[in-house]
């Protein structure tokens, strides 16, 4: 008589090999220089420095969603073609550095970090 449960199979129980013996079959790693990073690798560790860069704090709001915008059509543009994408992100550094040295927003003729509002 059956009480409407299905009889479950049993578990097998795999043979033991040793402990930790999986990694001593695999081939160890070659000796010598190692190969140059792919440029898609050299593109994506530049991408995380851009979105690194993209996390401070002084960037002001307005900028920052302008910013931000560029750095993800940038990335959509990488799919497509990587070499146009390197170069457009290699401008985002050049205009991100030239914000960062007039002090992320500040007006050009003013010098960063000096609060014009307070002086008379």
């Amino acid at each position: 008589m059956s009480d409407g449960l299905a009889s479950t199979p049993r578990r097998t129980r795999f043979p033991r090999t040793g402990s930790r013996c999986h990694n001593r079959c695999m081939a160890p790693e070659p000796s010598g220089p190692r190969p140059r990073p792919s440029r898609y690798a050299s593109f994506a560790a530049r991408l995380k420095d851009a979105h690194a860069a993209l996390r401070d704090p002084r960037i002001p709001a307005s900028s920052h969603a302008e910013l931000s915008k560029r750095v993800f059509a940038i990335t959509a543009m990488a799919r497509h073609d990587i070499t146009a994408a390197a170069q457009r992100l290699e401008a985002f550094f050049a205009e991100l550095s030239g914000l960062s040295a007039t002090g992320f927003g500040a007006v050009p003729g003013n010098p960063p970090g000096k609060n014009t509002a307070t002086q008379g």
